[in-house]
């Protein structure tokens, strides 16, 4: 789903820039209107960017081959202007005088090791990223937007009030939804889910974020590389009024009724990579109170598809996992969800 950020003008007091010739007069702050007006099902959930997410920011001036002009600069959430949320340099930054810019930038989710921003190649570079387990809106869900240059060749200058850019996500989402059937989903059931580990998975790797000018070209544009730490796991928290097992899906994380037309929401994001296993405990009470089953069943394979092309969590992507408990056996289907979509399921019975 798309991001739109926009940059506007707040009058403030000079501050000067290093590492460039650009002269001033009256200084005006550059800095960032957010919106997330498209994004109804990504773990930055509903219409506004979250007040909590930091954005870390390239800008170069127009013709430069390097950036010269902001160099990750981190921008913060400030007060409203003009009765907009804004969010600027945690450092002011100003416009130029005479010169435009150009930017491209990323979300402070995760953690991450080393970061670069290519000029000639529109690429930012990020080494060591882990999305972590962050429970803050955005935390773990790593988006960037590429240079504005592709939708405003000449750049932005100080008249500009707004410039639009599109945020895209590049890690992968996972959501687990759990049901029984008509015995363990009854009425008079007391099967109920107690942990959901995925375990086998990769949890930290390099990224290259590259041209991109609509969500479906994320595949191509974001490019993950030398993952590490294999073999980490991931603990799902579970909600705490999860309850027992009925025959309607629920979301593990938040125990809301799945409905297709409203989304999800969640917050396990991983690093794209070929699905890695499951592990789920749940237990059935006798009507005494006494606990008749406790089990876990240990690495359930999620993989999405026999092709080892088509089985591997995608940047961008939502994956949406429903479990079914039977009596008998426990039956999982993979099915891929693109981020802005919920065509698709992946069952598990």
């Amino acid at each position: 789903m798309k991001k739109i950020l926009s940059i506007c003008l707040a009058a403030a007091a000079f501050v000067g820039c290093t590492n460039t010739s650009v002269e001033f007069d009256t200084p005006d702050e550059i800095g960032f209107v957010v919106a997330a007006g498209n994004i109804t099902r990504a773990v930055v959930d509903g219409t506004t960017y979250p007040e909590g997410l930091n954005m870390m920011v390239y800008s170069w001036t127009d013709g430069a081959s390097a950036v010269d002009y902001i160099d990750c600069g981190e921008f913060k959430h400030k007060t409203a202007v003009e009765g907009t949320e804004v969010w600027g340099g945690v450092t002011p930054y100003y416009w130029p005088n005479v010169k435009t810019l150009h930017f491209a930038g990323f979300s402070k989710s995760g953690s991450y090791t080393s970061e670069e921003y290519s000029v000639a190649n529109d690429k930012i570079t990020i080494k060591g990223y882990n999305p972590g387990t962050g429970t803050a809106l955005g935390a773990n869900d790593l988006m960037y937007f590429p240079s504005t240059k592709a939708t405003q060749a000449a750049g932005y200058g100080k008249a500009t009030k707004f410039v639009p850019v599109n945020m895209y996500h590049t890690c992968s989402w996972i959501t687990f939804l759990v049901k029984g059937d008509d015995v363990t989903g009854a009425a008079t059931s007391t099967y109920k889910v107690t942990g959901l580990t995925i375990t086998d998975v990769d949890n930290t790797a390099d990224v290259v974020c590259g041209p991109c000018a609509a969500a479906a070209d994320v595949k191509t544009a974001v490019v993950w590389s030398n993952n590490e730490a294999a073999n980490a796991s991931y603990v799902v928290t579970l909600a705490n009024n999860l309850g027992t097992l009925t025959t309607t899906a629920i979301n593990v994380e938040t125990a809301a009724e799945y409905v297709p037309a409203n989304g999800t929401t969640g917050n396990l994001v991983v690093i794209p990579q070929v699905p890695g296993k499951l592990d789920l405990s749940y237990q059935y009470t006798a009507p005494n109170g006494t606990t008749i089953i406790t089990e876990t069943v240990e690495n359930i394979d999620l993989k999405i598809d026999a092709d080892p092309d088509v089985n591997k969590w995608e940047p961008g992507m939502h994956y949406i996992y429903t479990i079914t408990i039977k009596a008998n056996e426990i039956l999982i289907a993979p099915t891929p969800v693109d981020w802005t979509d919920s065509d698709h399921n992946i069952t598990i019975e």
